[in-house]
Formats: C-alpha cells, structure tokens, sequence
C-alpha cells in the first residue's frame, strides 16, 4: 500500500471520541479527522498551549504589542519559540491554529551553540514543514466548507466555513481526499529538496508553493531570534532542558527524522509518537525560561535566579519554587517580579495573577469603558473573577466578558457590554453591495442584534453622561433597570465602513433572525438601505 493510500484509510476510520487537551474548544479537534489525532496526541503528552491575552511578556526584546479596540496581535515571529515547548492559543485566530500549534510541539527544534545564522535558519524551516502540511493538505482530508470553498484560503478568512468545520467531519471524498494527501506528500519531498540542497550550496534555497515560502519564513524566525538563542538566557536553559527527549534536537539530520516520522505515522495504526514527558516538566520548562528571561531584562544577567532554575531542572515542585521566589522577593532580593513570571496564561496556580488581571483589565479598557466605569463608581472589581473564569473560546475579550456579565451581574449592565462591544468588532459584509436584484433575504454578515427590551443607544449615553447610578450590595454591583419597552437595537457598518445603529422592535429584532422576507416591503427597503439585510442569492 502507498503512503497515500496508508494515510487516506487511517483518515477514513471513523475515530472514536477522544481525550482533547482540556480547557480549549473541542470544536478545535474534531473538525477533521487530522485534527482528532493530533488533539489525541497532544492530550496523552500533557502539551500545553498559553492564552495569549492571559500570558504576560517577560522578556528583553521589541515593544510588546498593545492593545486596541478589544483585540490585540501576535506578532508572528517575536512572540512564537520554536525552541519552548509552549504553544499559544489567540481568540482571534481560527480553529486550525490549535492544531498547528500542538504539530510544532510534536516535532520541536534544531539548536546548538556551535550552530551556524543559516542552520537556525534551516532548523526554523524544517520545523514549520509539519505543521504547515498538516494545515494546508492533511487537515483539508475530511473537512467540512462552506459551498463556496472546497480547499485551503491560504490568509483569507470565511466565518461559514468556521462554522461548517464545528459540525465535525465530512464523509471521506476518495479522489478528492486522495489528492490532498498526495499534494501534502509531495509537499514534504519537494521542500525536504531543498533543504538538502540549502545545506549543499550554503545558500538559501527556496520551495514556494502558493503563497507558502518555509525558506523565507525561517531566515525571519533566525533574523528575529538569532541574538536571543545565542544569549546568555537561552543559554543557561538549554544546558538544563534542550533535550531530544523533550523536543530539543542538536542535529538537524534529528529534526529533519522526527518530521519524517511523524508523516509516516499519520498512516499506521497506532498512536502518533511523543516524548514520554507530563504536563508538569513543560510548566517546568517554561517557567525557567520566563525566570532567565525576566532576570535578562531587569538586571542584565541571568545569577539571581539560577538556583531555582537548576531546582526546576532537577525535577522540583514549579508550586515549591514559586513560594520560594514570592518570599524572596517580599524579603527585598533582587529578582524578576514573581507576579510577571508566574502569569503564563495557563492554569498551574489557584488563582490568577495580578500580572494577568492587569493585562486583560487594560483589553477592556479599550472596548468597554463605559461599562467598568459603572464597577468603578460602585467600587467593585469584577475582574479576578472574571480572568479566573475567561472561557477559552475564538471570541473577542469584550464578548467573553459580556457574556461572563450576563450571568454574575444586572441584565443591564451585560447588554451595555455587548453594545459596547458590538461598536468596535462589526464589520461591513462585502456582498451586501453586490447581486441587488437577487432573490431571497439573510441578516448581512456580521450584525449585531441586541434584543434586551430597552433602549441600550440612551442607556449608553446616560452611563458616559454619569446619569445611572450603580451601589454594591454584598460586593456585586447594582443599578436601577432601564423601562422594557420592547425593543432591540441593531449595530452594523455599511461598505463603506460606517457605523449603522438602528433601534427597533422585537418583533423586527425575531424577524431579522429568522426570515427578513416576512417583513413588510417598506421596511425591508429600508434594512437594504442601511445594508442590514442583503439578497440571499444574486441576479441569476
């Protein structure tokens, strides 16, 4: 049987339901058969991926990111390590990439102090070459898409085939299943070529397929991060922890075996490989790189916390070693800030560190002023709460903590977030402006309909003005309820990228969700004048 042919029959096998890493959204895993092995794997190795938003910067290098409007990027070659064995999770991205990030896990890193700018550059290549074949080709085996797409978007992003995807996948298509798994097949060769031919000439020696360039994408990961491995954090880390055991290769050749090995295994039988380690040696790991990092950018060398960094090598409680540095920092030594190192964006400790509660506070500030100014008239704090309980869902801060209000807080007070919110994450749908003589009518993409019975336009006004009145009663917040006059308001942005408020009924509110062609024809012109509604299908 060909490797194709392995790997096509092992995808085609019905997969009983599996143990997903915890806490991230299952959706992530069962969208296609690829991604319930790697979800698989991943959970029987205990890998970890950080929340992003959660996870506070410690180390030396460029100005971190900010936040703006509720959403805040993640650089794509400074914030990600080949070399940690630490994935991260971004609400912002879509559900491919919890996969992508466990198949970097699972096949780690080239390094070694004798390693030459160009073979980081090269390891930096070879690590990405499982991933992105996962991505592009494998994954695309049994996967569900909107009826528009039938293959990969490369940067493009469509929400009905996100949705199509969560409804898990669809049955194995031969030829064109077989096709995917043979082009990532040849993928993997034609790129392996190149590498063997980079490490002949000395010369980068590029594979491009579609937009993909592995050869330009590893000479930007060694731009960004040569002088950091060849530092004396890294350095320091590695001597305890870069092993291949756990990932760390110091010959390419290693690496270049372990992505062989692991598309081989997409067609046997049995379990993906691993590394045979727990979800506590990776805490370990990670927090002694966040020590050696955070001791580089504030006091320039790396002395100070070695002693816990050799304990957590040597196999120590990473709990007993955080009450070791709390106390010596409360003692007035000179060490990293423990509330910083420890706030990884995972869960490892009871409660959320300040660090964390900070970072998310200053997300919220930039998407829901009005609404945290309410808790702060009130003198309450909601928010480590909250951190303590932020859903790992592909929703923006704004919506999680809408939501998160909408159970511990006034009715009111959460439809004020959401509106909030609403204002800075809507955007125009790109068709409304297309096919007006179609046939048929749909809710335009991305409107916001707010259905809490009260004009939540005035009640937002009012909260900015210092007009509503919020108390604490036992530590939660309390207001007077807005009247329920029975109405709903609708937020959107036309083509032109304007903002389109529009108050009305409930009754409109349940029509516009259900079926708009079931209004009548004045105010069905005036939704298609606010771009609201669009036509379901063009002029044919």
């Amino acid at each position: 049987m060909s490797r194709s042919e392995a790997i096509l029959e092992r995808l085609a096998t019905p997969a009983s339901p599996g143990a997903y890493p915890e806490g991230l959204p299952v959706g992530d895993f069962v969208r296609s058969p690829a991604a319930q092995l790697i979800g698989e794997a991943a959970a029987r190795e205990g890998l970890i991926l950080a929340h992003y938003e959660h996870r506070h910067p410690v180390d030396e290098g460029a100005e971190p990111p900010s936040w703006d409007q509720g959403t805040i990027p993640e650089p794509k070659y400074t914030d990600f390590r080949h070399d940690l064995p630490i994935g991260s999770f971004h609400p912002g991205h879509r559900a491919k990439w919890s996969t992508h990030e466990f198949a970097h896990l699972l096949i780690g890193f080239a390094w070694s102090a004798e390693a030459s700018p160009l073979t980081i550059a090269t390891a930096a290549r070879v690590a990405e070459l499982f991933p992105v074949v996962l991505w592009y080709f494998f994954d695309e085996v049994g996967l569900r898409r909107c009826p528009r797409h039938e293959g990969p978007l490369f940067r493009a992003y469509c929400p009905d085939c996100e949705a199509a995807a969560a409804q898990g996948p669809r049955p194995i298509d031969g030829l064109r299943d077989r096709a995917f798994i043979q082009d990532g097949l040849a993928f993997v060769d034609r790129e392996l070529a190149a590498v063997a031919r980079t490490l002949r000439s000395g010369q980068p020696v590029s594979h491009i397929w579609g937009s993909l360039d592995l050869c330009s994408d590893g000479l930007a990961y060694a731009d960004h991060h040569l002088s950091r491995l060849n530092g004396p954090a890294f350095r320091a880390w590695a001597d305890r922890f870069f092993r291949a055991e756990t990932g760390g290769f110091d010959r390419l050749d290693d690496l270049i075996g372990r992505v062989e090995q692991m598309v081989f295994a997409l067609g046997e039988e049995a379990p993906l490989p691993r590394w045979g380690f727990d979800r506590s040696r990776y805490v370990a790991m990670d927090l002694a790189a966040r020590l050696l990092d955070a001791s580089m950018a504030s006091a320039g060398d790396v002395a100070s916390v070695l002693p816990w960094v050799d304990a957590l090598a040597e196999g120590a409680d990473p709990q007993s070693v955080a009450r070791e540095l709390e106390e010596a920092s409360a003692a007035g030594e000179r060490v990293p800030d423990p509330d910083a190192v420890f706030a990884t964006g995972y869960r490892w400790r009871p409660e959320p560190p300040r660090a964390t509660v900070g970072r998310i506070e200053a997300g919220l500030r930039t998407v829901v002023p009005c609404t945290l100014d309410l808790y702060e008239d009130a003198a309450v704090d909601p928010l480590p709460d909250y951190v303590a309980s932020d859903p790992w869902v592909r929703r923006p801060v704004g919506e999680r903590f809408a939501g998160w209000l909408s159970e511990h807080a006034p009715a009111a007070v959460g439809t004020l977030a959401f509106y909030e919110a609403a204002l800075r994450h809507v955007k125009p749908d790109p068709f409304t402006a297309l096919g007006p003589d179609g046939e048929g009518l749909v809710l335009a993409g991305g409107v916001r309909i707010l259905r809490s019975g009260f004009d939540v336009i005035a009640f937002a006004e009012a909260v900015e003005a210092g007009e509503v009145i919020a108390t604490a009663d036992r530590g939660q917040l309390t207001l007077e309820a807005p009247e329920d006059e029975g109405e709903a308001v609708i937020v959107a942005r036309d083509r032109a990228g304007s903002l389109v408020l529009a108050l009305v009924s409930d009754e409109v509110a349940a029509a516009l969700e259900t079926d708009p062609s079931t209004l009548p024809d004045d105010e069905i012109d005036e939704l298609l004048d606010l771009q609201v509604v669009r036509r379901r299908q063009w002029m044919r």
